[in-house]
């Protein structure tokens, strides 16, 4: 839809941005139960018209249509189809063309929430999406849908329970109950064992199913580059990605991705690059706004620029707990504890965000406890934080799987002079979620555990998992940040690390 032609319409500006030499446009037009779609494939290097048609056919004929014109398309470009890209373009999804456009204005909610900052679009995708499947019992492409929405309120911690994760197991196995051979439903399996289990090994097997029907898929490239970037493999994930950019210059998924995994070998002019072009795509989005400023942050460690930023957000979005938590680290990294505090004492939300690649939601006032920590306050649970620290532990009790959690009670318990509590809850994590498990989160976790021995005064055991971490292409790990990070500049003793 960025491309609708207009008064200015330029094919050849249109096919350079997306990396191709033709183009196919057209209009619809619908009048009750009858549709007029007119459609042309144009060379863009001459504007040449190479094939156009006009069909006047009932709504019900739309897929018949559809399979007509990516057949012309194909034949004017001389391109060989295998007898399963045939049968694939001639299939129907579903019979019932209501079905059908519940299900595309699902997509649109499940695909950009994120994007959009609004999570309560996903139980709204649900329910078109359960009743699109009312209406078609069969319509597999539904069920592959209402299995990633149920994925991502798990694994962005939006309703992270058995309940949740159980749905999404459902909705991936009747999707390939129905159809075990097509593609969609191994991608869809590949993206729950990915995100609701973390079971990496057998999401890649479940990808490769989906890439010999789909070898040009960007989503199949931009799920595989994930998986490798959890395994440790960047440049592979980066090589994905990068191909999966050629193919769908306009997914910011692809290029927010693309932008963390140059980000995290520390090519920070590429990074930069995809931060711009997130701009380009959604300029008016938060989300972007903030990645672009963070970009400049990892490579310089000047914070300025990047609190700056978050300052200038309207109110009613800085003040949300996401956005509240980033500024408020950003506040102790600039070592600007009055303002960590006001940041604290004015955010509506309960919970306060912890992490970098990981987003933990804890109680609040365990920030308090950072604050009090890093001003040499020696916080102890004979104080107010006591209480803090117990909702963080009774979380952790209700979700014992949480290895971020755990890794965050840790951190807290050394803050607050537990140290045996602190090591055995910090060096478990790290034991769970190890870098060899998890190369995007595991540096995180295993940075914690440093932290807390420095701030329990083992600087042998600190100084080791430093070497690890330097070591470890994450942007979490860097010199700099080790220099720089207030957390690294003192500790119980007053002495540093």
């Amino acid at each position: 839809m960025a491309y609708r032609p207009s008064g200015s319409r330029d094919v050849r500006t249109i096919a350079s941005a997306l990396g191709v030499v033709h183009l196919v446009e057209g209009t619809v037009q619908r009048d009750g139960n009858r549709v007029r779609i007119t459609t042309e494939l144009i060379d863009a290097r001459t504007d040449e018209t190479l094939w156009s048609e006009s069909y006047l056919r009932d709504l019900t004929d739309i897929f018949a249509i559809q399979s007509e014109i990516a057949l012309a398309v194909a034949s004017k470009l001389t391109a060989r189809l295998s007898p399963e890209e045939q049968k694939d373009i001639g299939e129907r999804p579903t019979t019932d063309l209501e079905a059908y456009d519940l299900y595309l204005q699902a997509k649109e909610l499940v695909t950009n929430w994120r994007f959009a900052a609004r999570s309560d679009d996903l139980p709204k995708a649900i329910k078109l999406l359960d009743e699109a499947i009312g209406k078609d019992p069969k319509f597999t492409l539904a069920y592959c849908i209402l299995a990633r929405a149920h994925d991502d309120l798990y694994h962005f911690r939006i309703d992270k329970t058995p309940e949740r994760r159980a749905l999404g197991d459902s909705a991936v196995n009747l999707a390939l109950q129905l159809e075990p051979d097509p593609p969609e439903p191994h991608l869809a399996a590949a993206y729950h064992l990915y995100s609701s289990y973390r079971d990496y090994e057998r999401a890649s097997v479940q990808i490769a199913l989906a890439q010999k029907t789909l070898p040009n898929s960007s989503e199949a490239l931009w799920l595989a580059a994930r998986i490798d970037a959890r395994l440790g493999h960047l440049n592979e994930a980066i090589t994905s990605l990068e191909k999966a950019y050629a193919l769908d210059p306009r997914n910011p998924e692809i290029v927010l991705y693309l932008g963390l995994d140059y980000q995290a070998l520390r090519r920070y002019e590429d990074a930069q690059q995809m931060g711009d072009r997130l701009g380009e795509l959604q300029p008016d989005s938060p989300h972007f706004t903030d990645k672009k400023a963070r970009t400049v942050w990892i490579r310089t460690r000047d914070a300025t620029r990047y609190r700056a930023t978050l300052d200038q957000l309207p109110s009613s979005i800085k003040d949300h707990s996401y956005w509240a938590s980033d500024r408020f680290w950003l506040a102790l990294y600039a070592r600007d504890w009055p303002a960590a505090k006001r940041i604290l004492g004015t955010s509506p939300d309960e919970d306060l965000f912890v992490g970098s690649n990981v987003k933990v939601p804890v109680p609040r006032r365990c920030g308090e406890i950072w604050l009090a920590a890093l001003q040499g306050q020696h916080p102890t649970m004979e104080s107010e934080f006591a209480s803090a620290r117990d909702q963080l532990q009774q979380r952790f009790e209700i979700h014992p799987d949480d290895v971020e959690l755990l890794s965050t009670l840790g951190m807290v318990d050394a803050f607050l002079g537990r140290k045996s509590e602190a090591i055995q809850e910090a060096a478990h994590a790290v034991e769970l979620r190890p870098i060899s498990k998890d190369a995007v989160e595991g540096p995180w976790i295993l940075g914690n555990l440093a932290a807390v021995y420095a701030w329990t005064n083992e600087s042998d055991l600190s100084f080791r998992e430093l070497t690890t971490l330097v070591e470890t292409p994450n942007a979490a790990g860097s010199r700099e940040i080790f220099k720089t990070e207030p957390i690294w500049g003192s500790h119980s003793e007053g002495s540093s690390v």
